[in-house]
C-alpha cells in the first residue's frame, strides 16, 4: 500500500488514474545527476531512468517525478488495460549519444 500512496497522493500523483491499480517509487540522486521512476500495475513492471552515465546534472529540480514519470505514464497509458496473459513483443531501444542499439540513429542528432 505504501507504493500505491506514492501514485495516489505522493511524488508520482500525476500517474494516478481512477479505477487503475498503479504503484511505484520515484528517485533522484544528489545534484540531479539521475532520475527514475519504477512503477507497476497488475500486469506490468516498468522502470524509466533518465541520466547521462556521468556526473553532469540533468538540471535544477529534475527529479524522478518530473523527468522520468512522464515517460512512464505515456508507456503505461498506451498498454492494454487487461492483456489477458498476452505477451507484448517490443523492440528494446537503448539510446546513447545519438546511437540506438550501437548504430547511428538518424533522429538522434549526431
Amino acid at each position: 500500500d505504501m507504493l500505491r500512496q506514492v501514485v495516489k497522493s505522493g511524488t508520482a500523483k500525476k500517474a494516478f488514474r481512477p479505477g487503475y491499480d498503479r504503484a511505484g517509487k520515484t528517485g533522484t540522486t544528489n545534484e540531479y545527476v539521475d532520475a527514475w521512476f519504477v512503477g507497476f500495475t497488475p500486469h506490468h513492471i516498468i522502470a524509466v531512468w533518465i541520466g547521462t552515465d556521468g556526473t553532469f546534472s540533468l538540471g535544477d529540480k529534475e527529479t524522478g517525478g518530473k523527468a522520468a514519470l512522464p515517460a512512464w505514464i505515456e508507456i503505461v497509458d498506451a498498454l492494454p488495460r487487461n492483456p489477458a496473459g498476452k505477451v507484448l513483443k517490443t523492440e528494446l531501444r537503448t539510446i546513447f549519444g545519438g546511437q540506438v542499439n550501437g548504430r547511428n540513429d538518424p533522429a538522434g542528432g549526431e
